[in-house]
């Protein structure tokens, strides 16, 4: 099926992502030297595979998603210096495999699929925005009625200012209006005399 290919030397990209590939038929890539990508995701690929693409040198992104490959294929890789991508979700690749080959390439960035943890950690932290946002509001919201209730308090002082003036003046004019009535009370006596 791949035969014809292992005479296109400037290959770089190389889709055989559902096709009906096999181990024995990745060793047709053996020659294909500048080849960078290489998707064989949903395909029947093996460990045994992975020693047919270990003589890839220069790929840099490999799709094995799907497949049957395990820790033991990825033994294969550890010689793929310029190895950056590669993609093993839903494989029988475990966080054991993925860890033991990183640690001979270490800037290789494995995708093994949905990491809940990272997700967990993405909820969490939305909630805690959510929960400041929401804590800022309700300060908000309490400042504006403690401005609110500071204003009532005001008026209500206010009032009772105005309120004790009013009876203040009434009371001063009681008083003077009695003085008056004393005072011509006390000039009819007078008069009287």
């Amino acid at each position: 099926m791949i035969a014809p290919l292992k005479d296109i030397l400037g290959l770089v990209d190389l889709n055989l992502a559902t096709t009906k590939i096999t181990d024995a038929g990745l060793a047709n890539l053996k020659g294909l030297t500048n080849l960078q990508r290489l998707h064989l995701e949903l395909t029947g690929v093996t460990d045994a595979g992975l020693a047919q693409i270990k003589t890839l040198p220069n790929l840099t992104y490999l799709n094995l998603y799907g497949t049957k490959v395990t820790d033991s294929g990825l033994e294969n890789l550890k010689g793929m210096k310029h190895l950056g991508n590669l993609y093993v979700w839903q494989s029988k690749v475990t966080e054991e495999g993925v860890k033991k080959l990183k640690t001979s390439l270490t800037n290789l960035d494995v995708s093994t699929g949905w990491d809940l943890t990272a997700f967990a950690k993405k909820e969490e932290k939305a909630e805690e925005k959510k929960e400041k946002s929401d804590n800022a509001a309700d300060a908000k919201v309490e400042k504006k009625e403690a401005k609110a209730e500071k204003k009532e308090e005001k008026k209500a002082e206010e009032k009772k200012a105005d309120d004790k003036k009013a009876d203040d003046k009434k009371a001063d004019d009681k008083k003077a209006d009695d003085k008056k009535a004393d005072d011509k009370k006390a000039e009819k006596q007078e008069e009287k005399k």
